[in-house]
């Protein structure tokens, strides 16, 4: 739970967060979306390096609240989705989620059930497929100190973009500022 140690954006203490990222430079990316319980659901949203909406998740996104295994694919990737996933297709390498686990009770038990609903969501790359590795889970509310999940102020974040800037490709709206 949020304890007033940790710095995150738009944080709510009503509902577990999951937010992760990852990169598509070796190969497509599994994300597999449990359904919507009687316990809890899943509210959110895969985005590029930009944080432009890939896809969202949940009762109102791509798989309607009954789950399902979505395979985000590289920038350029010209590979089909094997049967049974829904391609997504990135227009970054890197990328971000960002989900809420939104129980159906209020108080502890709520929070539990979410918790333990949220831990169900897997994410590991399509080439590990039929042997999937756990999940990692890290739970900063156990962090000792602050926890800064913030952007960079300053220098740091034109030092961000401009790394984001050299290793991504460009995007279509963003072709004049490159000049290409």
């Amino acid at each position: 739970r949020p304890n007033g140690r940790i710095e995150l954006p738009t944080l709510t203490t009503m509902a577990p967060y999951v937010f992760g990222s990852g990169s598509l430079k070796g190969g497509p990316v599994v994300i597999e979306v449990p359904p919507a319980s009687a316990r809890a659901k899943y509210v959110g949203t895969v985005l590029n390096i930009w944080d432009s909406a890939i896809e969202d998740f949940g009762p109102d996104g791509a798989d309607a609240g009954k789950g399902g295994k979505f395979v985000l694919m590289p920038p350029g990737a010209t590979d089909s989705a094997p049967a049974g996933y829904t391609p997504l297709q990135s227009s970054s390498y890197e990328f971000h989620l960002w989900l809420r686990s939104v129980p159906a009770r209020p108080g502890e038990e709520g929070w539990r059930d979410a918790l333990e609903y949220a831990k169900s969501l897997k994410v590991y790359p399509l080439a590990s497929a039929a042997s999937p590795p756990p999940t990692g889970w890290f739970d900063v509310s156990k962090v000792k100190g602050y926890f800064h999940g913030t952007p960079p102020f300053g220098l740091d974040s034109f030092r961000a973009i401009d790394e984001y800037v050299q290793s991504e490709p460009p995007q279509d709206a963003d072709q004049a500022m490159h000049a290409t």
